[in-house]
């Protein structure tokens, strides 16, 4: 795997206890050769950079999403009434949820049982959710996160930056949107849940596969020593070319510590099974819906059997990180944000959930069946919070 000579790689080795240790070294061929003929080397792995989509991190202005919600306006898709488990998930006392109102559309589309009027957007519908249990922390493994935005002052805590060539900061900010969209004030699905920034990707939005295993290994040392008797989840907006085994080994660890991660589908328009974390055993993954219609994004969105559930992810909207202003993102790395959202609130009244209980959780909490124009062999699964309540009759000038 190894393409010329002082390439850095990583290699990871099966300790006696069963778990692996992930060390990067610069090898040259014959020493790959030799780790590779070791049986105390379980595999040998290039370390590759991986990056975001140019979509996500693409300007926008409200003239584009007016442009975008004007083609798609008037088309509606039918809506199957699933059958939900609410005790297991959240309180059955609807009077006990909390509302915010003229909240983003994001929020309102995931509260809502019923399709969204084109009248609330992009702010104007009411967003219901349940008041919070205990605390959760949400590591968003980025670009980082600038915890000076007015919707996010409070809740973060600024944690390890694997871009040792930069400073701790967000400089392209896309950990500050993806932050945004899981606990912000104004824009966030868990308002009290608390963001730990850990930054992995650079000014380019790129960043080494080793950068991810150190970060991986670094939260759950983390959670041991600051977060003990606290539930936590991992967002995890990044995709790989193809597959990688020392990812994989990576967030089975993990997983195996009772944190979640929840991670993008991929912006490609392609088969998600071919970007890596989507389709792990490990992870949850999200693909992205459109406004207004509940249409699954063709233009940027991922398909396929590896995407567990689709969130809102075009013209969503959520904190900018240069300013104390929001504008709308395109992306499955801010539907990954807004179901990790979800994913907060099920842990805030059952902090005792593995991993493996979250994400079913969140599946089966979704809404079946009113995705519309989904390629084959794709999941028809909407996320949904669980609200089932009144909503607020509100009239529009």
């Amino acid at each position: 795997m190894l393409n010329s000579k002082n390439n850095t790689n990583t290699d990871s080795q099966a300790e006696n206890n069963g778990s692996v240790n992930t060390v990067t070294k610069f090898l040259n061929e014959d020493d790959v050769a030799k780790l590779k003929s070791s049986n105390q080397i379980a595999f040998v792995e290039k370390n590759i950079k991986a990056g975001l989509h140019p979509v996500e991190l693409k300007p926008l202005s409200m003239s584009d999403f007016v442009q975008q919600t004007d083609r798609v306006m008037g088309n509606t898709v039918s809506l199957n009434r699933p059958m939900i488990d609410y005790q297991r998930t959240y309180t059955n006392d609807k009077n006990s949820w909390k509302s915010q109102r003229y909240s983003p559309w994001q929020l309102g589309a995931i509260s809502s049982f019923y399709n969204i009027t084109n009248g609330y957007f992009p702010y104007g519908q009411e967003y219901y959710y349940p008041d919070t249990q205990q605390k959760v922390i949400a590591y968003v493994v980025d670009s980082g996160v600038n915890p000076d935005h007015f919707d996010l002052k409070g809740k973060v805590r600024i944690g390890e930056n694997f871009v040792v060539s930069e400073p701790n900061q967000d400089l392209i900010g896309h950990g500050t949107a993806v932050a945004g969209l899981i606990a912000g004030t104004t824009n966030g699905v868990s308002k009290n849940t608390q963001i730990v920034s850990v930054k992995v990707l650079d000014q380019g939005g790129l960043g080494d596969l080793n950068y991810f295993l150190m970060a991986f290994k670094w939260i759950i040392n983390d959670k041991k020593t600051n977060y003990p008797d606290t539930p936590a989840l991992i967002n995890f907006s990044i995709n790989v070319n193809g597959s990688s085994v020392a990812l994989e080994s990576a967030l089975m660890e993990v997983s195996q510590n009772d944190i979640l991660v929840f991670c993008s589908a991929g912006n490609y328009n392609d088969d998600a099974c071919n970007h890596a974390p989507a389709g792990s055993n490990y992870t949850l993954s999200s693909g992205s819906i459109q406004p207004i219609n509940n249409m699954f994004d063709n233009v940027d969105s991922n398909y396929g059997t590896c995407i567990d559930i689709f969130a809102p992810g075009k013209f969503v909207f959520s904190a900018q990180f240069d300013n104390n202003q929001v504008r709308p993102y395109i992306g499955t790395s801010f539907a990954s944000a807004i179901t990790a959202g979800v994913g907060a609130l099920i842990l805030s009244s059952n902090p005792t959930f593995t991993a493996p209980q979250l994400k079913d959780a969140v599946l089966s909490s979704g809404l079946s069946g009113i995705i519309g124009g989904l390629p084959p062999n794709t999941k028809n699964l909407l996320v949904w919070n669980g609200y089932t309540g009144p909503h607020s009759t509100m009239t529009f000038i």
